[in-house]
């Protein structure tokens, strides 16, 4: 039953992201040739790569396979618990950065993703249980600055 429901989980994500590349690279031109007041709409968005005002970059889908901890303020399990990330949700996933490892089926994974734009209580889940990569599916560039 496992396999079946992660199975499942994959096909939606490789359909997700697949059309969401697509819509994301088809919607970059555009984005850098908007008005003034519609980028002043998107404030927390930013070019590929480029940091935003509140240092995340470009906002991407991630997707857990299995339950994954969101974690106040940190990318530690020592950081409060904040809620569950469910399989099968899809979240915006701004940025990455070394904490805290965990270790999944004797891999060990020390990459923790941003999930919450918010600043003043930032929200991290582990990568070890994201879809995806190392860095579940934030490229090696998405690296979050000045986390401390």
């Amino acid at each position: 039953m496992t396999i079946v429901r992660i199975t499942a989980a994959l096909g939606l994500v490789f359909a997700m992201l697949l059309g969401g590349v697509a819509t994301a690279t088809a919607a970059t031109p555009a984005a850098t040739a908007a008005t003034p007041a519609a980028t002043a709409a998107t404030p927390a968005r930013a070019a590929a790569g480029k940091a935003a005002p509140h240092g995340t970059v470009e906002i991407t889908k991630v997707l857990a396979w299995h339950d994954d901890e969101e974690r106040e303020k940190c990318p530690s399990t020592v950081c409060r618990l904040a809620g569950v990330l469910k399989p099968g949700v899809l979240v915006n996933g701004y940025c990455w950065t070394v904490g805290d490892s965990v270790t999944v089926h004797g891999v060990i994974n020390y990459i923790w993703v941003r999930i919450s734009p918010d600043d003043s209580m930032p929200l991290w889940v582990s990568a070890a249980y994201l879809v995806g990569g190392k860095y579940g599916t934030l490229s090696a560039d998405d690296e979050c600055p000045n986390v401390s």
